[in-house]
């Protein structure tokens, strides 16, 4: 079901139960205003998640069943999946058939998108709705732009921040926060990154995810750092990148980060390297202080900035050689000749970490670029990071014997 706000219905869009107030629309329980409404002449309370919707205790929820409609879709993959992806696409086919909820953990640079495809094209081809749905605006734009090349037949309606193309919503690709709308309208929904920030501590999105799965629908999650509790569910495990190199192992090296020490290191880059800090006023000081000569080469990209899209489209094209950037960039970001180096390393945690060394040496016919986690003093989150890659690399080198 689709769901709008408007001034009919039966249910309310904001409810007060026990004493606490609930948004019905966004499945919000905290953060609410309340206003004396001249026009009505009483009190007013309004959801402040989803301000743009006007969601108050005035006004209704009505939903909006849209028909199932079967679809054959085409395929178009300019390659042959590996073994591996082959088996990992049956057995998501597989978990959708049999309704279970379930995981693929796999290393990054898999190739997990390829593996869902097929799943997919199933779902349709009786007349499931289908999502596939992350918590990053990034990582969905870039499965917009594959599946569309996949599917070059095939209506997909893309949702994020600010960009809301809705046709059917049969076919959905969206982040987390844009499924405001849809109640059990999903038989199949399939979740990227499921431990990334915010899906990994918002208790709302999480809500949200449920309810716009159908009573029988299913539900499968892909990561390459899931939590604890995910590997619980059934899942199955893929040690190996599709290009079958295993993962690169991050250079440790003690670095107290200057202007003039920083200066000096970009002046010899060769690959675009993606530079990650986890303070973005510090990140911005030392971009500041640069020579005008040296950040001609470069840019700064973070979650607030305006121009984030463009720049990082900008990076794909090879505009930049060099990118200060924050974990923003730590998923759903793939070229090639690509290095990272992380500012700092000992403040982050080790599934970031893993995330930003798994942007490396995904693409191309030969290993190329490097990890380097700078650091004033190694951190038990780079030591873990550290080891899960190289256990991760352990097991790809026992599927090669």
């Amino acid at each position: 079901m689709i769901l709008k706000i408007g001034t009919e219905g039966t249910v309310h869009s904001v409810v007060r139960h026990n004493d606490k107030y609930l948004c019905n629309f966004c499945m919000n329980e905290h953060l609410f205003g309340t206003y004396f409404h001249h026009g009505l002449q009483k009190e007013m309370t309004y959801c402040r998640v989803c301000l743009t919707h006007y969601a108050t205790t005035e006004n209704y929820i009505s939903s909006e069943d849209i028909e199932r409609q079967k679809e054959l879709i085409k395929l178009n993959i300019p390659f042959e999946l590996t073994d591996q992806q082959k088996r990992a696409s049956q057995y998501i086919v597989d978990q959708f058939h049999k309704r279970e909820e379930s995981l693929l953990y796999a290393v990054t640079g898999a190739g997990k998108t390829e593996m869902m495809l097929q799943a997919v094209v199933e779902a349709r081809s009786i007349g499931c709705n289908v999502l596939i749905t992350a918590p990053r605006t990034d990582v969905v734009k870039e499965l917009a732009l594959r599946l569309n090349d996949y599917l070059p037949c095939t209506q997909i309606d893309v949702l994020y921040g600010g960009h809301y193309n809705i046709t059917n919503s049969r076919l959905v690709i969206a982040t987390v926060q844009q499924l405001t709308m849809y109640q059990q309208h999903f038989d199949l929904i399939i979740v990227d990154e499921i431990d990334a920030f915010p899906l990994n501590y918002d208790k709302r999105l999480n809500r949200l995810l449920k309810r716009a799965l159908t009573a029988d629908g299913t539900m499968i999650y892909l990561s390459a750092t899931p939590p604890d509790r995910l590997l619980q569910l059934p899942h199955k495990y893929l040690p190996s990148r599709y290009h079958n190199r295993a993962l690169p192992v991050p250079k440790l090296k003690y670095y107290r980060v200057t202007v003039k020490s920083l200066s000096h290191r970009l002046k010899s880059i060769t690959d675009t390297t993606l530079i990650f800090f986890s303070n973005i006023n510090q990140m911005e000081q030392l971009y500041d202080a640069l020579d005008e000569a040296i950040k001609q080469n470069g840019t700064v990209v973070y979650s607030d900035d305006d121009e984030r899209h463009d720049k990082v489209a900008h990076i794909r094209a090879g505009k930049y050689k060099f990118i200060f950037t924050t974990t923003i960039l730590e998923r759903g970001f793939t070229k090639e000749h690509l290095s990272v180096w992380v500012i700092n390393s000992e403040q982050f945690s080790w599934d970031a970490l893993v995330q930003i060394a798994g942007r490396v040496d995904r693409k191309g016919s030969e290993r190329n670029g490097t990890v380097y986690y700078f650091h004033e003093g190694v951190s038990a989150q780079m030591n873990k990071a550290i080891t899960t890659i190289k256990r991760m690399n352990r097991k790809h080198e026992d599927t090669l014997y």
